[in-house]
């Protein structure tokens, strides 16, 4: 990319209408609802919460309208995208957001960060279908946001989910039904079970 002046950038990544995604991109756009169509519901990473019961963190999100240059966002398109061109944008660097939760009179922080070049996820984590984080060593592709998470209480690696939320004011609340996940051995490998769907450790749905 580059990195000065007014340029035109052609955006080589496909969207599924209602799919929820990270997403960050170099440049703002004003209206969302302009490039991945009406309903099109974007997300900013606005508050932090433990839950004590299942030991996990939750990552509060509120609706925004824009996407703004370097920011990191979790997005559901209104429609199908397959890539697409923004004519005359201004270029910025990646950015990251942090929140923080007093979890037994300590100070936890969780960070969302924006991905514009392709990485590998090292120790950070990723967002999977089933809007839980998880933290397996995988390729990542540009224009998307990683997590770093704290541990838990106990020192242990942490477990996260994300909470979409229309209003920064009601808190973090959980508004998908989620069942308690159970853990199997199956053929030698951990699965997890969660609604119904089997996922392996790295999140992906085992068919």
């Amino acid at each position: 990319l580059a990195t000065e002046g007014i340029v035109t950038v052609t955006v080589d990544r496909d969207f599924e209408k209602g799919k929820l995604y990270t997403i960050a991109l170099p440049f703002t756009i004003n209206t969302a609802a302009s490039v991945f169509g009406n309903g099109t519901v974007v997300y900013n990473f606005a508050n932090l919460a433990y839950d004590k019961t299942n030991e996990e963190y939750i990552l509060g999100f509120t609706k925004v309208s824009k996407i703004e240059a370097g920011k990191p966002y979790l997005i559901e398109p209104g429609q199908n995208v397959n890539g697409f061109v923004a004519e005359n944008v201004t270029l910025s660097s990646a950015t990251s957001v942090s929140k923080t939760v007093k979890v037994d009179n300590v100070e936890k922080t969780a960070t969302m960060t924006a991905v514009l070049s392709k990485t590998t996820t090292g120790g950070s984590y990723w967002l999977a279908e089933d809007r839980y984080l998880y933290n397996g060593e995988v390729n990542m592709p540009a224009l998307r946001a990683l997590f770093v998470l704290p541990t838990t209480p106990s020192g242990m690696p942490a477990r996260a989910r994300v909470a979409l939320k229309e209003d920064a004011a009601t808190g973090v609340e959980d508004l998908f039904t989620t069942d308690a996940p159970v853990k199997v051995i199956q053929n030698g490998q951990l699965i997890i079970i969660r609604d119904g769907v089997k996922y392996n450790v790295q999140g992906q749905v085992i068919r």
